[in-house]
């Protein structure tokens, strides 16, 4: 719109511009330019009456001469036989009105770009479960900054339901307000293809959000437990001072004085019957359930380990977290300042096909693949 305003406003100027050079050379020749002007503007009129139609039309350029006319030789106003003065007038307030009117102009944010909006729905395919949170994390990980609302209207537009949002836990407060390192622990159970139950045994760190230590086992026991903690803490740079457990009869009363003395940590049972106090663990177990045991086939002990190594390794370095401001437990990424482009993108399957991870390229990376 502002393009073609432009155009006939130049079209304007060059027409006024060219009515005076035809009326200096007209004066320079001693003709009379009343007289030829006048011949001009009949000839006009009747190129304009010689069109083969029922009703006159004037087109762009026909208006763009009756406004030089009526700017320049208001004289001849008189003499024009096919248009009124007042509707040369009109043309030129509507002209004026083109030019100031802003209303097919875009205003807010810029739309974004079409390759932006593939990449959000090779996310949503890839990944069925994953909603407008976590690939505004994803994407932020690309470097494209974009807000919840924009990735969720992207995914409207090409028909993805999203459903109803997912309440979370309220984290229990008194942990933002100690200076300790806590780590929290649970087991789980994780049924087999044969109906045999699995035990899985985790410590997450609730800072980090990192999963410390797994193991899986068909019968937990205190003799099991101990060896688990004794095969990773003494290998643990930075051990924790509060390790946070629910009242599981497995912990019994061995393991609050087995943590104090041997690696100085400080065991707290959550109340009866409330996994609200344990966040951390009861949520990491939602996670492993709703993104890796609910969507495989588990086989055996050896089977499940595999599985859950290959995720846990994942989540620690690939996965995106919003408590972390979109970063991975064990990685920053920052990828923000860079210009995006297709090409750098890739997918990683995890667990064959189970989870597609995306990420950028980095120069090692085209180095090789050169």
């Amino acid at each position: 719109m502002f393009t073609e305003t432009l155009a006939f406003i130049f079209r304007i100027i060059f027409q006024s511009i060219m009515s005076v050079f035809i009326k200096y050379d007209l004066e320079r020749e001693n003709m009379s330019p009343m007289l030829t002007e006048g011949k001009v503007l009949l000839i006009k009129e009747i190129q304009i009456l010689k069109r083969k139609k029922k009703k006159i039309k004037f087109t762009d350029l026909d208006k763009f001469f009756y406004i030089a006319i009526y700017h320049n030789y208001k004289k001849l106003m008189d003499k024009i036989i096919i248009v009124k003065p007042a509707t040369i007038i009109s043309w030129h307030r509507k002209l004026v009105k083109r030019k100031w009117n802003y209303s097919q102009r875009r205003v807010g944010r810029p739309p974004v770009e079409k390759k932006v909006k593939l990449l959000i729905i090779n996310m949503k395919r890839a990944n069925p479960r994953w909603g407008a949170k976590k690939i505004k994390g994803e994407l932020k990980k690309l470097g494209i900054k974009l807000c919840k609302r924009t990735v969720s209207n992207i995914l409207k537009e090409y028909g993805f339901d999203l459903g109803k949002k997912i309440t979370s836990y309220s984290w229990f407060k008194f942990l933002k307000s100690q200076g300790k390192r806590f780590m929290a622990c649970d087991f789980f159970t994780v049924e087999t293809m044969f109906l045999k139950r699995l035990y899985v045994f985790f410590v997450i760190d609730t800072k980090t959000r990192e999963v410390i230590l797994f193991n899986v086992t068909s019968n937990p026991c205190e003799y099991w437990l101990k060896n688990v903690i004794r095969s990773y803490f003494p290998f643990m740079d930075n051990l924790p001072d509060v390790l946070v457990s629910d009242r599981d009869g497995i912990y019994g009363k061995w393991l609050s004085p087995f943590l104090k003395d041997y690696y100085g940590i400080k065991l707290i049972k959550t109340p009866p019957q409330m996994p609200i106090c344990n966040p951390f663990a009861e949520r990491m177990v939602r996670t492993f359930r709703g993104e890796v045991c609910d969507h495989v086939f588990i086989y055996n002990e050896k089977d499940l380990y595999r599985v859950l190594k290959e995720y846990i390794e994942y989540y620690n370095e690939e996965r995106t977290h919003s408590s972390l401001d979109f970063n991975a437990p064990q990685n920053k990424f920052s990828y923000s300042d860079q210009i995006f482009h297709p090409g750098k993108v890739r997918k990683k399957k995890i667990l064959d096909g189970l989870i597609t991870d995306f990420s950028l390229f980095c120069e090692q990376d085209f180095a090789l693949s050169a």
